[in-house]
């Protein structure tokens, strides 16, 4: 698919749409990655956007906190988000020590701000979020936004590579299934907790049943 556009055209660097950084940064770091000739075959390392960044007089010099006090305690905030992130929850049967269900996040997001960010205080744990029908909602509204995004990511892969056609066809599926659930109420979301293992710690197989009203 790349080659009918050859001829006719050129690639340009440009910023995602989602990058919340000013317009200036955005284009000082574009204006850096066209014109170093290396980059045109590879991607730029991450230590050497840093070592650019925290060379004297460097352009890049804005866009990373040049206080190592700082830089510090910026590095230490996103480690422990790190480990909150993957820190997940498991129900296990009692008696035999099999888990039962798919592991999840310990702590889930149930609101999202308009810029993206979630607040401290919107993570609730998860098995409160299972138990109320309106958070499951949430969960399940956040999921269909994330699939709008990932087929707003993906599509225009698709003049790129034809196969993307089939794969965001399958999501487009997907996306009108969710709207489905949103739509009857979340009568369809399953109760975290209802899924039966197919095996030894892991979800082979999965049974889904509609919570009885």
């Amino acid at each position: 698919m790349v080659n009918k556009f050859k001829s006719k055209t050129k690639l340009e660097y440009r910023m995602s749409e989602d990058c919340r950084r000013s317009k200036e940064r955005k284009d000082i770091f574009l204006k850096w990655v066209v014109s170093r000739p290396e980059y045109r075959k590879r991607k730029p390392t991450v230590a050497e956007v840093v070592r650019e960044c925290r060379r004297k007089n460097s352009p890049l010099g804005i866009l990373i906190e040049q206080s190592v006090k700082k830089a510090a305690e910026e590095n230490w905030r996103n480690e422990a988000q790190y480990y909150l992130r993957h820190t997940m929850v498991v129900r296990v049967n009692i008696v035999t020590k099999q888990v039962i269900t798919q592991p999840v996040r310990a702590w889930i997001p149930v609101k999202v701000s308009k810029g993206g960010r979630i607040d401290e205080s919107d993570y609730l744990v998860a098995q409160r979020v299972a138990d109320s029908p309106l958070l499951r909602r949430s969960v399940i509204e956040r999921a269909h936004s994330d699939i709008l995004a990932w087929i707003n990511r993906y599509e225009r892969y698709a003049d790129f590579m034809g196969e993307f056609h089939e794969v965001i066809e399958a999501y487009r599926n997907l996306k009108k299934r969710m709207e489905s659930i949103i739509r009857s109420g979340g009568n369809d979301v399953v109760r975290y907790g209802k899924y039966v293992s197919g095996g030894k710690g892991s979800a082979n197989k999965q049974q889904t049943k509609r919570k009885k009203r």
